[in-house]
C-alpha cells in the first residue's frame, strides 16, 4: 500500500489518526488517558503492519484496524502481563523472596484471626445429637488478653452481650480442636453433610480421668466463620492454620507485597541466578581521600 499511494506517510498518518479518535471516544478518554490510547493505537498498527492481507491498500488496513476492538487489545495484554507474572513466580530469586516473606504474613493472618475471635460470632444452637433448635442462639468471643472464650445464650439482635456472656473457657485448660465427625455433637448425626463439615469442638484436657470444663461445640453458619474460627483456635493452641481461607489469604499476601518491593525494578530482567562476586583486589590503595584531594 505504501508503493501504491503518491503520498503514503501522509496517508498513513491520516488512517492512525483517525483509529486513534475514534479509540478515544470509545474508552472516554481524558487527557490523563493519552497514552493509554497511543499505546493502544501502537499495538493495533504493530499487529496489522504484520498482516498481508491487510495492507494490500490504504482502504484496506484501516477496514481492518477499525475491527480491533479496545477489549479485545486489552484482553491480549493482561493475557501477556499473566505470562509474565508467572513466569517470574518460577524464577529462584522469586520463590526465595516469597519464602523469606512468608513468615511474616502468617503472623499478619494470625492477628487477623484472632481479631477476628475477639470480635465474636453468633452461633445456631444444636442439642448432644446434632439436632439444631430452631430460634436458639448462643455467642462466642474471646477476651482481649487471648486466654478465655466467653460464651452465653443470646436473642437473635444480640443485644447486651457483655451481660449474657457469663460462662468462660480457659484456653489454657484446651486439650485438642475436633472436626467433623470427631466433635461430641455429631457422632450420632447421619446425612447432613454440609453439617458435618461446618462442626467444629474444643475439648478440655482431662485431670486423674475428669475434665475441668465442658466441650465447646460449634456448628458454623458458612464455610468463611467456620475457617475463620478453626484457625484462630489452632493459632491459641499453638498448631498450624491450613484452612481454604489462610491459603487464600496467604497467597493474596505474598502476590501484594512481592508486587510492590518489584516496583523498582519493573521493566528489569531479573536472572535467574545471582551474578557471581569478583575476586577482592590485592590492596585497597584507590580508596577516596578527601582531605588529599581538597584544594584551598
Amino acid at each position: 500500500m505504501f508503493l501504491k499511494h503518491d503520498k503514503p506517510l501522509e496517508e498513513f498518518f491520516c488512517v492512525a489518526l483517525s483509529i486513534f479518535n475514534r479509540t478515544w471516544c470509545e474508552i472516554h478518554a481524558t487527557i490523563n488517558d493519552i497514552d493509554i490510547a497511543c499505546d493502544f493505537l501502537a499495538e493495533k498498527l504493530q499487529k496489522k503492519l504484520t498482516d498481508p492481507n491487510a495492507t494490500i491498500s490504504f482502504d484496506q488496513f484501516h477496514k481492518e484496524l477499525s475491527k480491533i476492538t479496545y477489549n479485545e487489545i486489552s484482553h491480549l495484554w493482561r493475557e501477556e502481563r499473566f505470562k509474565r507474572e508467572r513466569k517470574k513466580e518460577e524464577m529462584s530469586a522469586i520463590k526465595e523472596l516469597r519464602r523469606l516473606l512468608q513468615p511474616t504474613m502468617m503472623n499478619t493472618i494470625k492477628q487477623n484471626r484472632l481479631n477476628y475471635l475477639i470480635r465474636g460470632t453468633r452461633f445456631d444452637k444444636y442439642t448432644i445429637k446434632g439436632q439444631r433448635i430452631k430460634d436458639k442462639f448462643w455467642y462466642c468471643r474471646l477476651s482481649n488478653n487471648y486466654k478465655t472464650l466467653l460464651y452465653g445464650d443470646v436473642e437473635e439482635d444480640c443485644k447486651n452481650l457483655d451481660s449474657k456472656l457469663t460462662m468462660t473457657f480457659d484456653i489454657a485448660d484446651a486439650d485438642r480442636l475436633l472436626l467433623g465427625k470427631e466433635c461430641p455433637h455429631m457422632r450420632d448425626i447421619k446425612n447432613k453433610k454440609t453439617t458435618l463439615s461446618l462442626a467444629f469442638a474444643l475439648i478440655a484436657r482431662q485431670n486423674d480421668g475428669q475434665t475441668s470444663q465442658n466441650p465447646l461445640c460449634f456448628v458454623a453458619s458458612k464455610s468463611e466463620i467456620y475457617d475463620f474460627w478453626v484457625d484462630g483456635l489452632n493459632a491459641l493452641l499453638g498448631l498450624e492454620m491450613s484452612s481454604n481461607e489462610t491459603q487464600k489469604d496467604l497467597t493474596m499476601l505474598l502476590d501484594l507485597d512481592v508486587k510492590l518491593r518489584l516496583l523498582d525494578i519493573e521493566g528489569i530482567d531479573v536472572p535467574d541466578q545471582a551474578p557471581e562476586i569478583p575476586p577482592s583486589p590485592p590492596n585497597y590503595n584507590f580508596e577516596f581521600e578527601p582531605h588529599k584531594n581538597f584544594i584551598v
